[in-house]
């Protein structure tokens, strides 16, 4: 079970109770035209003060992740969001360079 307070999230029993946050970021995706520059949004687990684990994609520019994604509906911007969210999933990123989103 979890607590959501200010945007963080507390998981209770659990062996080591980390701080779980909501973050955006940049990434990027291979389409048939190059790559593209996406926003990811997700959340993470604070591991320090200065680094977290990403643990879930949840959007890819403000849209649900979904096989058939694309950035302008073109065919040759299309790419496989599901892929490219799991790919992320993981990661360790520094806190520096992530956007905290804070729930109200």
């Amino acid at each position: 079970m979890k607590k959501i307070e200010d945007g963080f999230c507390k998981t209770e029993n659990a062996t080591v109770d980390h701080d779980v946050i909501k973050v955006v970021y940049k990434g990027s995706v291979s389409t048939p035209a190059g790559w593209r520059s996406v926003d990811f949004i997700g959340f993470a687990e604070k591991l320090s003060e200065k680094r977290c684990k990403i643990t879930n994609i949840t959007q890819i520019d403000g849209k649900p992740v979904s096989y058939n994604m694309s950035r302008t509906g073109a065919k040759r911007q299309q790419y496989n969001g599901r892929y490219f969210a799991d790919a992320e999933v993981g990661k360790v990123k520094n806190i520096s360079s992530l956007k905290i989103v804070k729930s109200e």
